[in-house]
């Protein structure tokens, strides 16, 4: 990480407790247990939870004794990791050199952003405008250390109600913090508490050479990382090349309608993240995880390659409440994931200033969407064509939005082509069906298949019917036959 004299640190004090709830305020008392020297104990728990007197450290027994309802769950770090990866997408529009510490914490540099915003206070009014985007309880510093300014995120205390605090600092408040913040040995912490010691500030009046005498090597580099003298060692975020997220449920789901809302928060992390990498797509993979029975898979395929529009949260879970009206839940819901693994470049298109704006609603595209999300993937079939010049062969039906050959440059074609050919009457050497064709154009000779074993050898003709109505018609090489083969709109 390059040394600057700005970072910004997003810290996520109850991250691997709201990733399973939906709202940052539940009343349903919930807590995530730990280990602790052989311990079962509270590693954090929610406000509901918190207002019977349960608080992290406790034993198990104990919370339960204050609250015999209480909803445990393990820490997920899987999911913990993901939920911080799509906040590291979210804060690229911050500052593109974004940092991921111990699946709580993000760490931005951002001294080199600021020109753009004109000052400090203004790029602390331009982060206090986003907040809101924000689905976690968030404490923000911004100081000119990176490790100092993540060292007075976590000391920052949260008002009341509030789940998200910014606040600014010089390298002066680090004086302040109490030593238990630093990532150090227990035993160097008793040490240090031996020595009388309290504070960075106490720590920082001491000589250099005396401190790295008692406690080393590392630690002088964890003090040097605060002050802000040397660089801190994290790696950098990377894109990841897919899209998949989780969320997990404090009570279980057993109504379909309730699957839209979590599924409309993960459409608009998705969204993000096309924006993000400029990227569309063509399908979303739905996982449905349940307690007692093997997880189920939906799939919403799209006609075309959809980009992210201003409209597209709004148009995706119009789509997704479609597929769901079909789906009937068999047991309730524990967990739903939403993944995307395969994406096309957004080709860029220019747009007529003067052309009126159509919403998408209009679109052909939008109505096979909507029909598809309806009736199944397997229920709309297109017209694909076939690197082959027998009229029976050209042409073939296959699933939508299915990439197809290139265009066949052929002359005219009746788009109701028979499924087989249907001989004709021949009087005075003129085909006739309920009255005589005149040949208008022809003959169009198509002498292939011989290597498949069904050859074809005819001679087609354009005619006009007694009636007035156009004809596909073809005489056999061979047998000088004459057949029906297609009829023209």
């Amino acid at each position: 990480m390059k040394h600057s004299s700005h970072y910004l640190c997003f810290y996520f004090p109850y991250l691997p407790l709201e990733i399973f709830t939906l709202e940052l305020q539940s009343n349903t008392p919930f807590a995530l247990e730990q280990r602790k020297n052989k311990r079962r104990c509270i590693l954090l728990c929610n406000a509901a939870a918190q207002s019977l007197g349960i608080h992290s450290g406790m034993s198990i027994n104990q919370a339960y004794a204050l609250c015999p309802a209480l909803l445990l769950k393990h820490e997920d770090l899987a999911q913990q990791k993901q939920a911080l990866q799509q906040l590291a997408i979210w804060s690229y529009e911050i500052s593109p050199s974004i940092f991921l510490k111990n699946n709580q914490t993000l760490i931005l540099e951002v001294g080199s952003c600021l020109k753009m915003h004109g000052s400090l206070d203004d790029f602390l009014l331009f982060l206090a405008k986003r907040s809101h985007q924000l689905h976690y309880t968030c404490k923000a510093v911004i100081a000119q250390s990176a490790s100092g300014a993540y060292l007075l995120a976590k000391h920052l205390q949260l008002p009341e109600k509030q789940v998200f605090q910014l606040q600014k600092f010089n390298l002066n408040a680090l004086h302040h913090l109490p030593l238990s913040l630093m990532e150090i040995m227990p035993k160097q912490q008793e040490k240090l508490e031996g020595m009388g010691l309290s504070t960075l500030g106490d720590l920082f009046d001491l000589p250099k050479a005396s401190l790295h005498q008692r406690f080393g090597e590392e630690f002088m580099r964890q003090l040097e990382e605060i002050k802000g003298n040397a660089i801190l060692q994290l790696p950098a975020f990377i894109l990841p090349e897919t899209f998949s997220r989780t969320v997990s449920f404090i009570e279980e789901l057993e109504q379909v309608e309730q699957l839209i809302f979590p599924l409309q928060r993960l459409v608009s992390e998705l969204c993000d993240y096309l924006l993000l990498r400029q990227k569309t797509l063509r399908q979303l993979k739905i996982t449905l995880g349940f307690r007692e029975r093997n997880d189920e898979y939906l799939y919403l395929g799209l006609s075309q390659n959809r980009p992210a529009t201003n409209n597209f949260v709004k148009e995706m879970t119009a789509l997704l409440r479609l597929k769901f009206n079909n789906y009937t839940l068999h047991q309730a819901v524990i967990k739903l994931s939403l993944d995307v693994c395969h994406f096309f470049p957004l080709q860029q298109q220019s747009d007529d200033l003067f052309a009126p704006q159509k919403s998408s609603k209009e679109s052909p595209q939008a109505l096979l969407d909507q029909l598809q999300a309806r009736l199944g993937p397997q229920a709309l079939q297109s017209m694909a064509l076939h690197e082959d010049h027998r009229p029976e062969r050209t042409f073939s039906l296959q699933p939508l939005g299915h990439s197809q050959a290139g265009v066949l440059l052929l002359p005219e074609r009746p788009l109701w082509l028979l499924n087989a050919p249907r001989p004709l009457v021949v009087l005075n050497q003129q085909p006739r069906m309920n009255g005589p064709f005149r040949l208008l154009k022809g003959p169009e000779r198509i002498a292939s298949g011989w290597w498949d074993h069904a050859p074809i050898q005819r001679d087609y003709f354009i005619a006009q019917h007694l009636s007035g109505a156009l004809y596909w018609l073809f005489q056999t090489q061979e047998e000088k036959r004459w057949y029906l083969h297609g009829i023209f709109s």
